[in-house]
């Protein structure tokens, strides 16, 4: 399967919640602004993410594969570049 490449924006912030990191194995959510759900987990092996939690960015990378585990579920992008505020 090709990889398929996103952009998406928000807020990244920590989830410490045993039930997010089993799941993900990372603690770094993309959350939405408005209503304030995840949309994405975050994970990279380019960038730290930790610099940028609690703000507002635009990130891009590439969406992992198999998730979202289930319809509403949150996605996950392994994150290449963060580009800049949201």
């Amino acid at each position: 399967m090709e990889e398929q490449q996103v952009e998406a924006g928000g807020r990244i912030k920590r989830r410490e919640e045993p039930e997010f990191l089993r799941q993900f194995g990372t603690p770094f959510a993309l959350v939405d602004e408005i209503g304030g759900e995840v949309s994405y987990a975050l994970k990279s092996d380019t960038e730290e993410l930790e610099e940028y939690a609690g703000r507002s960015v635009r990130v891009r990378g590439f969406l992992v594969e198999g998730f979202p585990v289930e319809p509403g579920a949150p996605g996950y992008i392994s994150v290449t570049e963060v580009v800049g505020e949201g």
